[in-house]
């Protein structure tokens, strides 16, 4: 229902030119095309300038889902939505890829304290 809505609302700016103005609304634009890498742009710029709109966090992350994009700008992102409850669709994926993330950090981490007792012998 939330899909149809946004893209009622982007052909409703489109026929009266006022997308170009609404970066939000461009941004679900190319979302709902499947242009995902444009969209996040559009967010990644919105959040650089304006941290504090939380709402975009989510938005962002299942744009980083379906990209997919797991780097460490995804991570910060996808942090964002756990540390704030963010509501977000994706909280499952985005909790297992923070998951994962963890378990390969202590992984690597257990790995060097291994090495280290190994040189201490």
């Amino acid at each position: 229902m939330e899909v149809y809505l946004h893209a009622a609302v982007a052909i409703v700016l489109l026929s009266c030119g006022c997308i170009a103005l609404l970066p939000t609304v461009r941004a679900r634009w190319h979302h709902l095309r499947g242009n995902y890498a444009a969209a996040a742009e559009i967010y990644e710029r919105l959040l650089a300038r304006h941290p504090e709109r939380l709402q975009l966090y989510p938005a962002l992350a299942e744009i980083y889902l379906l990209l997919p994009r797991a780097d460490e700008h995804a991570l910060q992102v996808f942090r964002k939505v756990v540390r704030y409850n963010l509501e977000s669709p994706n909280r499952e994926a985005i909790d297992e890829i923070l998951m994962q993330k963890r378990l390969a950090e202590g992984g690597v981490q257990a790995k060097a304290g291994m090495a280290s007792m190994k040189t201490a012998e």
